[in-house]
């Protein structure tokens, strides 16, 4: 039985929207490893951290077309968590990944899930660097809550000037505004 203790340490259900179905998880399969599969079979489709982290399929919506316009390839790209922020966990030919579209950061993480989950997910460090987390913890508070198809885009964006410090967050359709950014930064992801 896979042990998620130390992810559940740091990151508590928020919203529970019920178990992913077999049919789901069957097509999933096809482009997640066994251990993803597990987490996502055991975990459901819920959300972590008061709405912050979202478990979600790479079915789920257009992941795919968004990775293309970072310019990943986006067949390849597996999502299976992604935060209030738009940050995307996926999985890609053998490896882990996060894409952070705030910043344009795509980094490699490692090519063991378990690790990833309960070592890289509570670390302060890894979650307020490339999640931004203490962030969304001060600006979220009050606002709306998500809908699947909806993240909090700051505003103004980072890259036209905004700062963490300066900009507000505001509810934006996801994949819309995931694509203006990646326009903004050149369609082009910056490698860590």
């Amino acid at each position: 039985m896979p042990d998620y203790s130390g992810f559940h340490s740091r990151h508590t259900v928020s919203r529970d929207f019920g178990k992913f179905s077999a049919e789901e998880l069957a097509v999933a399969e096809k482009e997640l490893p066994v251990e993803v599969i597990d987490f996502l079979r055991t975990e459901g489709r819920v959300t972590y951290s008061e709405d912050f982290l979202w478990n979600v399929l790479p079915d789920d919506l257009d992941f795919t077309g968004m990775y293309d316009e970072w310019g990943l390839p986006g067949s390849a790209c597996h999502t299976f968590m992604r935060s209030a922020l738009g940050v995307c966990l996926y999985y890609r030919e053998g490896n882990y990944y996060y894409l952070n579209p705030v910043t344009g950061a795509n980094g490699i993480l490692y090519d063991d899930f378990d690790f990833i989950i309960n070592t890289y997910m509570i670390m302060d460090t890894f979650i307020n660097d490339n999640f931004a987390y203490p962030h969304y913890i001060r600006l979220a508070a009050g606002k709306p809550a998500l809908k699947e198809d909806e993240i909090y885009g700051f505003v103004p964006a980072l890259v036209l000037g905004g700062s963490y410090e300066t900009s507000t967050l505001e509810v934006v359709k996801m994949f819309e505004h995931m694509a203006i950014l990646a326009s903004l930064m050149g369609n082009v992801v910056r490698e860590i």
